[in-house]
């Protein structure tokens, strides 16, 4: 009998270390595609007219690159210990276990803010006013909370996990951002 509860330990523990793999896999390629989301940021707001539009893009796409490499980075770690066989050991991320002292909510909440605001920054990057700007980041913001939160609650009503909700919920912010701050800048009176 207790050989058999050692062989099921074993082989759970098996489990749950190529599960954890597979999840730094998946944390490796959000966080590629966030930091490149924070360089579009950058790069498409150095064009703007306004300065303020400059310097609200530089700084949400440093953020949001920051964010993006050092999830990368904790995906890179969770995958060299997901294939080692450990499930257990905390994987490392940079600015969450110093800036953040180890707290994985709030670095999640501030990430996600800077990720969203480089997302609505994209579109505005050609702006040639601040109301305009503004214009457009405030529908681009309400677009993307309404998109994450749909992309939340339709994950968990599919029977989604709460981690495939919230990484549904970050794509929705994402994908609604940028669709939203696009949808009003076709409608800018100065062009």
């Amino acid at each position: 009998m207790k050989a058999a509860q050692e062989r099921d330990k074993a082989r759970f523990e098996a489990l749950a270390a190529e599960d954890r793999a597979k999840k730094g896999w998946i944390d490796l390629s959000l966080g590629v595609l966030t930091a490149a989301i924070g360089i579009l940021a950058i790069v498409g707001t150095m064009g703007s007219a306004t300065p303020l539009v400059v310097g609200a893009g530089l700084t949400a796409g440093l953020g949001t690159f920051a964010y993006g490499t050092s999830n990368t980075a904790e995906g890179v770690h969770n995958i060299q210990l997901g294939n080692a066989g450990d499930a257990h050991t905390k994987s490392y991320n940079l600015i969450r276990d110093t800036l953040f002292m180890g707290n994985d909510k709030l670095y999640h909440q501030v990430g996600g803010i800077f990720v969203t605001a480089s997302a609505i920054m994209i579109p505005i990057g050609q702006t040639q006013s601040v109301v305009e700007g503004l214009t457009q980041f405030a529908i681009g913001e309400a677009g993307a909370y309404t998109t994450g939160q749909v992309a939340y609650h339709r994950t968990k009503l599919l029977g989604g996990s709460e981690e495939d909700a919230q990484t549904a919920n970050f794509i929705g912010n994402l994908v609604g951002g940028y669709a939203a701050a696009s949808a009003a800048s076709k409608f800018s009176s100065i062009r």
